[in-house]
């Protein structure tokens, strides 16, 4: 009987043994799992940044798909009758030429904001056909002149004459005519559309930087181009906060119609060439293939240099005096064209 007690009791130990080894096995802490870099690196998880994507007249972040968009040329008046005009804010570049009698007219590209105002429009002349070709752009304008109209044929330009379109424009109520002829990106687009033109196009655009420090920026500075009469004459004044140019034309703010807006500029580029009236109306002609003087104003200083075009399939470019590219500021860009006998006042100390 003692033995058989005994055997029991054995039994009865070693069960307990057993199972305290596996509660133990259970409730040990268990090591950490050792991994190679190679897998460690694969377990982590991957930040992708998007890409970004810029428009390509003037340089600023935008979608893929306005990235990719035709750019608009619509000629504006500058009449003081016409003034203030609607969409200038919203224009990615802007070139100012003299028309007949002095009077300047605007050549406004936009390509990756819409606007839903633009106005006043007028008529084209060859020197903008010549322009817009340039950028292979949609031409928005209202009649023309014979050499204009000559010249948007021969080049083949994607012509939205409103005479031809006119389901693409409005005339305002509170102007009279010729002032009041308005569009829109978006219906300048539709009726592109509807003519089968192309939605795309190719042209080698400015390159672009980021702005100057601050600290690199001056206080305070200006830029006066006298184009014909003091009705027309333009001042730029240098905001350093900013790093942009308040516009003033005639004496006052500049400022868009829709907005109430002064308007701002990123850069200043002037094209001096040669500018030639060539029949009884005052029309002119203007040289736009070639090189000549010309100046470029951004982050509160003037680079002196030249303007070169090769060829009427590109866009105007401009160098410094070492014969280097300009890179721009990212934003609106104005591109103000006078004779070579005209005037272009700054001061000195910002060069």
């Amino acid at each position: 009987m003692k033995k058989k007690t005994l055997i029991i009791l054995l039994a009865v130990i070693g069960v307990v043994i057993a199972t305290s080894l596996g509660i133990y096995a259970f409730l040990k802490p268990k090591e950490p799992i050792k991994m190679d870099k190679k897998a460690k690196k694969k377990t982590q998880a991957t930040v992708v940044t998007p890409p970004a994507y810029f428009c390509s007249v003037c340089g600023e972040e935008t979608s893929k798909e306005n990235s990719e968009l035709r750019p608009i040329a619509v000629i504006v008046e500058n009449h003081p009758a016409a003034r203030p005009q609607s969409g200038l804010e919203d224009a990615c570049t802007i070139y100012e030429v003299v028309a007949e009698g002095g009077i300047t007219r605007f050549l406004a590209i936009y390509t990756h904001s819409e606007c839903k105002n633009i106005g006043p429009v007028r008529s084209v002349r060859e020197y903008f056909a010549e322009i817009a070709k340039g950028y292979d752009a949609l031409l928005a304008h209202c009649g023309g002149s014979p050499t204009g109209y000559s010249m948007v044929k021969s080049l083949n330009i994607a012509d939205l004459d409103e005479f031809a379109n006119s389901g693409a424009y409005w005339r305002a109520k509170d102007r009279k005519m010729p002032h009041n002829l308005y569009t829109s990106t978006e219906n300048l687009r539709k009726r592109a559309a509807e003519r089968k033109f192309d939605t795309d196009s190719s042209f080698e655009p400015f390159k672009f930087k980021k702005d100057a420090p601050v600290e690199d920026r001056p206080e305070e500075t200006y830029v006066e181009i006298d184009f014909s009469s003091p009705k027309f004459k333009v001042r730029y004044e240098y905001n350093k906060e900013k790093n942009s140019y308040l516009r003033f034309m005639s004496g006052l703010a500049h400022k868009d119609r829709n907005s109430g807006n002064q308007l701002e500029v990123k850069n200043i580029l002037v094209q001096k060439t040669s500018i030639s009236v060539v029949d009884k109306i005052g029309r002119v002609r203007i040289g736009n293939v070639g090189s000549g003087e010309g100046y470029a104003f951004l982050d509160g200083k003037v680079f002196k240099g030249k303007w070169v075009r090769d060829s009427l399939s590109k866009i105007i470019k401009f160098y410094d005096e070492s014969g280097n590219e300009l890179q721009l500021n990212r934003g609106q860009t104005w591109v103000e064209v006078i004779s070579p006998d005209r005037k272009v006042n700054f001061p000195e100390t910002t060069s």
